[in-house]
């Protein structure tokens, strides 16, 4: 079972990785022309800033939802199995439904401090 799982897992955490590096580096430079248009045109700063979209809450839920959900899938699975190979898919459960809730916790956290932007 954990040939089959531990190849999916290191997948999706390389993809969560990709996507996290691809929002902070559009963030880098979305910060640096504001910068820049701060320090030339005092003026164009408000369209920069019209542009900007509120962070996005949903992603990052249902990044911990679908880890948590396969955890518990994983551990589902075990009672159909035996000796070591129960134990083994046990622990792969454990670890994810560990993250899912840790992912879940840290959404909340960020959702609880960040104030809502309402479009006006």
């Amino acid at each position: 079972m954990s040939e089959l799982v531990l190849p999916i897992a290191v997948l999706g955490m390389l993809l969560l990785f990709v996507d996290q590096v691809r929002r902070l580096v559009s963030h880098a430079i979305l910060n640096r022309t504001i910068r820049r248009a701060m320090e030339t045109d005092s003026s164009s700063v408000p369209l920069l800033i019209a542009k900007l979209e509120p962070r996005r809450r949903w992603p990052d839920a249902l990044a911990g939802w679908i880890m948590f959900l396969a955890g518990a899938a994983l551990a589902s699975s075990a009672i159909f199995e035996t000796g070591t190979e129960q134990s083994e898919t046990l622990q792969i459960a454990a670890v994810g439904i560990i993250l899912g809730v840790g992912v879940l916790a840290y959404s909340w956290l960020v959702n609880r401090s960040t104030p809502e932007i309402r479009p006006e």
